[in-house]
């Protein structure tokens, strides 16, 4: 008799257990398709592996479900479903069957009672068998479409793995806890709310959750591998920023929930333009509009000026000063005319007089072929008595100019005066306060001079000779002063004075005689801090 201590389970019949090792060694699938139940002829069974039948087997019919087990890999879980027509009998035991029609898996339960309709009651029974294997994986999980009953949890389920989720009632607009009642986007959320996380640092955080007073946990419809994959989109309910918008998950790796990075994007909703019309609108990838505004400027349309407010202004002076013109050779045709016709005649009155004069004036020279027969072509150095350069010229000042604006010298000189700043100036040569020299080009007047080089100043090599005026052989006479010695130096001093006293006189002393000599000499010194001609200040320029 069944009671508080009766124990209930599902072991693998002899059978089941040999075709389980032959699956196993060979890497075969093996196929488990039926399910059996039956009344045990009223006893309370106990399951042997020995069996081959049930004791009284009263029904059988394909699995509706065959399944790997949620959180145990090693355990398959068989189902089948009885509808509410069938019944009228007790289930006391279970049994499963492989393709073959042997018996697997036997199992013993708690006696239910199936009823039928027609008793007054009635309803679909699900029997379900977990059974432990040792390599689930070689069971082939494949059931019969045609024969498939849809269980409540079955259906729960399989929504729960569909990429369109229930909605949330507020999605985060930046990293939060996940912990706690709190407010986000403007919703006072309770336990239980439903919130998409989709901003998180560790975006492999993100995701959908369900509030709580203490840690959130991921919604049951989104917290397995399976339940969250690519193209995941759930519709946000609540929110000042996010309310009313539906948000797609756009992580395209296989994913390892907890472990890879999730990252969502608005697929539509608002974007925080108001309504209105609008002539500049900003569109993301998705075709929506992100910003939008009413421009005033072609700038602001995005249009780049061919010519700015001054070139325009200064363009309209010239069409003016051009319609001026036309007005004024208007007024001078009848002029114009007759010295076309005196023209004509002086030519012999040519009957292609139009045509000859066309070719005549389309022989015009070009600049370039005017500067040429000029002699001045781009890197021609001259002076002007001016302070500013004439058209066509530029100062010879060493100034950074722009490579583009002045290609044809800068075709000529290269960076031989300097490179600019590398990439779009070079230098011009700098010759302020500098003449000009001819380049000696292996002449030899200047050897070694390479050619833009410069010079400091300096004076030929040379010297200077001079001599004091000649003298012939002639002394010197020196003038001795005598002065006569007092009695009292005879005296105090100790000393003898020799011979008589002389008196107060001036003595004349001869040196020897010198031969012809002459002097050396130091000239003092003239001129300023440079050798320079008579010259005149111009201004250096060079052509462009």
């Amino acid at each position: 008799m069944v009671d508080q201590n009766s124990q209930f389970y599902a072991i693998l019949t002899k059978v089941g257990a040999a075709k389980q090792a032959n699956a196993d060694a060979l890497g075969i699938p093996w196929k488990i398709t039926q399910m059996g139940v039956g009344d045990a002829n009223g006893l309370d069974p106990t399951p042997n592996a020995t069996q081959t039948s049930l004791i009284n087997e009263w029904r059988r019919a394909p699995l509706n479900q065959l399944k790997v087990d949620d959180k145990d890999s090693s355990v398959i879980v068989a189902e089948q479903v009885i509808p509410a027509e069938v019944g009228g009998r007790w289930i006391r035991e279970v049994a499963l069957y492989d393709a073959d029609g042997d018996m697997v898996a036997v199992a013993n339960c708690a006696p239910t009672y199936k009823p039928l309709l027609s008793q007054g009651s009635g309803r679909t029974q699900v029997v379900r068998l977990n059974l432990i294997v040792s390599t689930a994986s070689l069971v082939q999980l494949k059931i019969d479409p045609a024969v498939v009953l849809a269980t409540r949890e079955w259906v729960t389920e399989e929504l729960a793995r569909q990429d369109f989720k229930y909605s949330v009632q507020a999605a985060t607009t930046g990293p939060i806890t996940l912990n706690g009642l709190q407010t986000i986007d403007g919703v006072a959320l309770l336990a239980g709310a439903r919130v998409l996380v989709k901003n998180q640092a560790a975006a492999k955080d993100n995701g959908l959750y369900q509030v709580g007073a203490s840690a959130w946990v991921r919604s049951s419809d989104a917290n397995t591998d399976a339940k969250v994959t690519p193209g995941l989109l759930v519709l946000v309910e609540k929110g000042t920023v996010n309310g009313d918008s539906g948000w797609q998950l756009v992580t395209d790796a296989t994913i390892t929930l907890g472990v890879t990075a999730l990252a969502f994007e608005m697929a539509f909703g608002r974007t925080g333009v108001a309504e209105g019309t609008y002539r500049s609108v900003q569109v993301d990838k998705y075709g929506r509009v992100v910003s939008a505004g009413n421009p005033t400027t072609v700038a602001d349309y995005g249009i780049t000026d061919a010519y700015t407010k001054n070139e325009v202004f200064t363009r309209a002076e010239t069409s003016n000063a051009v319609a001026q013109a036309v007005a004024a050779l208007v007024g001078s045709a009848p002029a114009a005319l007759d010295q076309l016709n005196e023209l004509a005649a002086a030519i012999g009155n040519d009957p292609n007089f139009a045509a000859t004069m066309v070719n005549e004036l389309s022989k015009k020279a070009t600049i370039e072929q005017v500067n040429a027969i000029a002699g001045l072509t781009a890197g021609h150095v001259a002076h002007f008595a001016m302070s500013v350069p004439p058209a066509g010229w530029l100062k010879r000042n060493g100034a950074a100019v722009s490579r583009v604006t002045y290609a044809r010298l800068f075709a000529v000189i290269g960076t031989q005066f300097g490179a600019g700043d590398g990439s779009t100036t070079f230098n011009l040569p700098d010759d302020r306060g500098y003449f000009d020299r001819g380049w000696s080009d292996g002449r030899n007047v200047d050897p070694g001079r390479a050619l833009f080089t410069d010079q400091a100043s300096q004076n030929l090599e040379h010297a200077h000779s001079g001599a004091t005026s000649a003298a012939g052989a002639h002394a010197h006479v020196s003038l001795l002063v005598r002065e006569r010695i007092a009695a009292a130096m005879v005296t105090s001093g100790g000393n003898a004075v020799l011979g008589d006293e002389m008196g107060d006189g001036v003595n004349a002393v001869n040196t020897d005689t010198a031969p012809a000599h002459a002097h050396s000499f130091v000239t003092s010194v003239s001129g300023g801090n440079e050798s320079r001609p008579f010259n005149r200040a111009y201004l250096a320029c060079i052509k462009y």
